[in-house]
């Protein structure tokens, strides 16, 4: 009963867990939309890694079966250059922890923001399972679920902005104006929703019945619609880098038919039907010049009580990039400055994971408290955290695994557009949990299309 194929089965099971992250929640515990999540992610990613090592243990018989494996795997992925980034990112933030001002808050991290190198440790971890174990229905499969998890969470945040509150189930103590759905908060909300964009990408490569495509584009315009409502200004920035983006690829991009037997080997590219070209250049120059237009509009008049009818535009009307009387880009701006110059006294490997509230604290600026709540544990630009946190090293790294990302997507324009945004919106918000649990899969998913040589085609 219990045997290798049981395990393998089992440790699937546990990995796949992982995509309901994000809809968990429970009311009067400390931090009631992040503790649970925090358990339930390391248990899940806990109880794979040992069903995967009594698989392992069943399947092999020898010693030199081992080497074998061993051998196997490092001659497809050794020289895997966006797995080598990844690598290199967790050993800066091991350093890092080594050397941190509180190697023990550094390692273990808190229950507030669930990070710490023990669960960077897990994400690893769940990224290479996927990697070393998922066939390309299985990479589907997890990708679909992690859809029907997104749409659930949409379907709650449209509840929440039309004030439906007694809802069962409907999560409480977030801000009502501006929805979170099991999120809690609406920046994490709108960077979440990006990575369901890029997963939905991802999905349309595998699918060759058009329904099933128009079903997963809908759930697209569904989240980016979201994305507004969640009134985040960073995530309009991002979306709008991304839409960007998206345009420029297909305006400079030739045209040319897909072949679908071209991609009949490849283990994680889905069969593509060849399809009638439309004049995707001419349309992408349009809608460049269209948003052009737009924000100049928007810009010139966005005093004008219209905007305020609109979501996320509403906001975003009112921020004063220049003005010293908008307390949300002050502060952001004056923590900046003090994340420089702690950033000055420990270039290489920083001052530790969880050190910023310390580097922060040492070089804290007076003029912050004329605004609001005077101490910060980030600087609510990741960029900017990482350089703290894990110094050059760290940020090198970061950038590097990033980049490597964006190429590894480069065929498939819907995703890579999606993670720019997702990117951008990064250096006003830092990152947690919810896209953590999304993003390493997707990460994984890049790692091992790279190692084979299959990334899906455009759609």
């Amino acid at each position: 009963m219990f045997n290798n194929e049981f395990f393998l089965k089992l440790t699937k099971f546990f990995i796949f867990a992982v995509a309901f992250t994000p809809l968990l929640y429970k009311q009067n515990i400390i931090y009631p939309y992040l503790t649970g999540k925090l358990f339930f992610l390391r248990f899940v990613i806990e109880l794979a890694l040992i069903s995967f090592i009594a698989y392992k243990a069943l399947s092999i018989n020898s010693f030199e079966e081992f080497k074998k494996d061993l051998r196997s795997f490092f001659g497809v992925y050794g020289k895997n250059i966006l797995l080598l980034a990844l690598l290199a990112f967790v050993v800066s933030m091991a350093v890092s922890t080594i050397f941190a001002i509180n190697p023990y808050r550094a390692f273990w991290g808190n229950l507030e923001r669930a990070e710490g190198l023990i669960n960077f440790f897990h994400y690893l971890i769940l990224s290479l399972l996927m990697i070393v174990l998922f066939s390309r229905s299985d990479w589907l499969k997890f990708f679909t679920i992690s859809l029907g998890v997104g749409m659930i969470s949409i379907f709650y945040g449209f509840l929440q902005a039309f004030g439906m509150m007694n809802f069962p189930f409907m999560p409480h103590g977030g801000d009502i104006k501006r929805v979170g759905s099991f999120i809690g908060n609406s920046a994490f909300f709108s960077a979440y929703l990006m990575l369901v964009i890029a997963v939905a990408g991802i999905v349309v490569g595998f699918i060759s019945k058009r329904w099933l495509k128009g079903l997963v584009y809908l759930v697209m315009a569904i989240s980016l619609g979201m994305i507004f409502l969640t009134r985040t200004r960073g995530a309009i920035i991002g979306l709008g880098a991304g839409i960007f983006v998206l345009l420029i690829y297909f305006a400079f991009k030739k045209q040319k038919l897909t072949n679908p037997e071209a991609d009949a080997s490849h283990r994680y590219g889905a069969g593509l039907q060849t399809y009638k070209l439309i004049n995707r250049r001419a349309i992408s120059i349009i809608l460049l010049s269209l948003i052009i237009i737009f924000g100049s509009v928007f810009w010139f008049t966005k005093n004008n009580d219209v905007w305020q009818k609109i979501p996320g535009f509403d906001r975003l009307a009112k921020t004063a990039f220049i003005n010293s009387n908008d307390a949300s880009v002050q502060t952001r701006l004056i923590a900046w400055r003090s994340s420089l110059e702690a950033f000055k006294e420990k270039p290489f490997i920083g001052w530790g994971l969880e050190g910023y509230l310390t580097a922060y604290s040492k070089y804290y600026d007076p003029a912050y408290a004329v605004y609001g709540e005077t101490w910060l544990d980030r600087a609510h630009n990741k960029i900017i955290d990482v350089a703290v946190m894990q110094g050059i090293f760290g940020i090198l790294a970061y950038l590097a695994l990033w980049g490597l990302l964006l190429a590894a997507f480069w065929r498939q324009p819907l995703v890579l557009a999606a993670l720019v945004a997702y990117f951008i919106q990064n250096f006003f918000v830092f990152e947690e949990i919810n896209s953590y649990a999304l993003f390493y899969p997707l990460l994984g998913f890049a790692i091992a299309s790279w190692a084979n040589r299959s990334k899906p085609e455009e759609s």
